[in-house]
């Protein structure tokens, strides 16, 4: 954020981006953990039967 309001960004586009990348940078982490608990649960997707 400080570097995109050092770039000549105003500090509203500065923040909403910041807070874009934050947002996208712990879905990313909640997607990890989850196929981390997920293996270590040893639980996987069943396939529908047919």
């Amino acid at each position: 954020m400080m570097l995109l309001f050092g770039a000549g960004l105003s500090i509203w586009t500065a923040g909403a981006l910041g807070c874009l990348t934050a947002m996208a940078g712990a879905d990313v982490a909640i997607g990890l953990y989850e196929r981390w608990v997920a293996k270590r649960l040893d639980l996987s997707e069943a396939e529908p039967k047919a």
